[in-house]
């Protein structure tokens, strides 16, 4: 429901982000058990959690509106049903009675061209932009940290050890979202974490104390997560339900696209060079900070249909 997506997303997000700790205890452990092999074992257990997804999936109902979207009436009926009997088994009493609403939804429009139509295309280009400053700011930071981390004399099993208790910031970060996500629009949660990990990454490029590394990296994998959740969210409203996988799912795409050659270029062009390599994923969150707080939608506490007609 639109009171509580975020607080959804919150737990959800909060949950996931334990595999950033669980990642980086087991790189730890595996490479004093292992050191020349060890990495591969991390590989190993990924792909195995991957395949165990596939059937994790079935148990996950399809939306009603994607069915009313497709004219299936009686199946977008069936699964509404379904979630209603669980939910009123969950509560333990009667769910209160749905309020009508007054919305007059678009007819179908023309498929992925629509996405760059005169209704949506700057939210395309718009999330497009934000997605991506938001994927170089964050995978430059986890792919690069270790290694910067190294350059600065810590050994690879101390910088996995620090960059462990910096990612209990992550899993505080996504239970975060579910405290501010519904209170903070979802676009100012964004513009404000991206300052926030720009100003610890800023820090850390200057930073030599371990102290300091597990401090701001702290800082900055809470509010990256937080973040995160809320751009998570964000996605799935800002386009209508005819739209909403081909909208997120383009932007998504560009965002890996272009974040994979800026990172390759980044670790090309500055190897060697930690504290410019920081300012560069510092300057990416700030980027990002300004798509997102200028040009973002105000989506909180709004029935789908109403933000994305």
């Amino acid at each position: 429901p639109s009171k509580v997506r975020a607080k959804a997303m919150g737990i959800i997000v909060g949950v996931a982000s334990s595999a950033f700790l669980f990642t980086a205890l087991m790189g730890v452990y595996l490479l004093r058990v292992l050191p020349l092999s060890g990495w591969r074992y991390i590989f190993f257990i990924g792909s195995a959690i991957a395949i165990a997804v596939w059937f994790v999936r079935r148990l996950v109902p399809e939306s009603p509106r994607f069915y009313l979207d497709r004219g299936m009436p009686e199946e977008a009926m069936q699964t509404l049903e379904e979630i209603e009997r669980k939910t009123k088994k969950g509560v333990g009493r009667e769910l209160p009675q749905p309020t009508p609403i007054n919305l007059t939804q678009s007819a179908r429009g023309a498929g992925i061209g629509e996405l760059f139509g005169s209704k949506y295309r700057w939210r395309t280009i718009h999330s497009a932009l934000a997605y991506v400053f938001d994927s170089m700011g964050f995978y430059g930071f986890v792919t690069f940290l270790p290694l910067i981390l190294v350059a600065r004399h810590f050994t690879i099993v101390n910088s996995l050890s620090y960059i462990a208790v910096a990612d209990i910031g992550t899993i505080i970060g996504g239970f975060g979202l579910f405290f501010v996500g519904d209170r903070i629009q979802r676009k100012d949660v964004m513009a404000l974490s991206g300052l926030i990990i720009a100003a610890s990454t800023f820090i850390l490029a200057y930073a030599v104390s371990p102290v300091f590394v597990m401090l701001f990296g702290f800082i900055s994998s809470f509010f990256d997560q937080l973040s995160y959740g809320a751009l998570s969210i964000y996605l799935g409203e800002i386009f209508p339900t005819r739209l909403r996988t081909s909208g997120a799912g383009l932007t998504n795409a560009l965002a890996r696209l272009v974040s994979v050659a800026g990172i390759f270029y980044l670790g090309v062009a500055l190897a060697g060079k930690p504290s410019l390599q920081l300012v560069f994923i510092a300057s990416s969150w700030l980027v990002f900070s300004a798509i997102i707080g200028l040009g973002g939608v105000r989506v909180n506490k709004r029935m789908l249909e109403e933000v994305s007609p």
